[in-house]
């Protein structure tokens, strides 16, 4: 392929497809982070290191950090992680995947200056009774609304 030929119209598809298949060996893995254009997927996979997850956390893209936020076989160090980012986005995402999450995290989230981070937070089920309280306290109307129609 030329420098001066279009990009393929699919190749984001293909990009994301690679970074998800699980039979992809660990060293073709990482230069997917370089990608810019997919999303994200590839940060997703259950087989990524530690070191692999700190230069995700690096790259500071949102695509891949939206993807890395909602994986659930992170290390509970990598979630406090996120769980403090500026992107309120990367944290909105890790919110919705808070039902296995470790309980410093989950206080970190009840507790984030942005309501769509508390209203996702409210939408996870099996959340602590004691959170779940905290949340049907919360000042935004939409997020004990959320409260209201996810927690039994």
């Amino acid at each position: 392929m030329d420098a001066d030929d279009p990009t393929p119209v699919h190749l984001d598809h293909v990009m994301d497809g690679l970074g998800v298949n699980p039979a992809l060996p660990a060293p073709a893995v990482r230069p997917l982070f370089a990608w810019r254009d997919g999303f994200g997927k590839v940060a997703g996979r259950a087989d990524l290191t530690e070191d692999m997850i700190e230069e995700i956390i690096a790259t500071d893209d949102r695509w891949l950090l939206h993807g890395l936020a909602r994986n659930d076989r992170l290390p509970e160090r990598s979630r406090l992680r996120l769980a403090a980012h500026p992107d309120e986005g990367v944290r909105a995402a890790l919110a919705t995947r808070a039902a296995s999450a470790p309980r410093r995290m989950l206080e970190l989230l009840v507790d984030d200056p942005d309501v769509t981070v508390r209203e996702h937070l409210a939408q996870v089920d099996g959340l602590a009774p004691d959170l779940g309280v905290r949340l049907a306290a919360d000042p935004e109307p939409q997020v004990r609304a959320a409260l209201a129609q996810h927690w039994t």
